[in-house]
């Protein structure tokens, strides 16, 4: 599923979540998160691009979903290569 104006972000997608952006204890670099559901638009980051609120999935090292978050990403947030995929 795709939200409308996201600029390509989709459901189940995983990206990456810097600390700056929602720091979590014992994750100093930051995590993967799987999207599972689009909550609305948010803030413009501190480069002034425009973010939508999700919520979803920390996803492990071994890549089991764990605690949900919500956290604001921008449209070019950084994804997680699928397992076999190039990078």
């Amino acid at each position: 599923m795709v939200v409308p104006d996201d600029g390509g972000l989709e459901q189940y997608e995983v990206v990456w979540i810097l600390p700056r952006q929602s720091p979590l204890l014992g994750r100093p670099q930051g995590f993967a998160l799987e999207i599972v559901d689009f909550l609305g638009p948010g803030d413009p980051d501190e480069r002034g691009e425009r973010t939508v609120w999700v919520r979803g999935r920390v996803i492990d090292t071994d890549r089991r979903p764990a605690e949900f978050v919500t956290v604001a990403v921008p449209h070019d947030q950084p994804r997680v290569p699928a397992p076999g995929l190039p990078a």
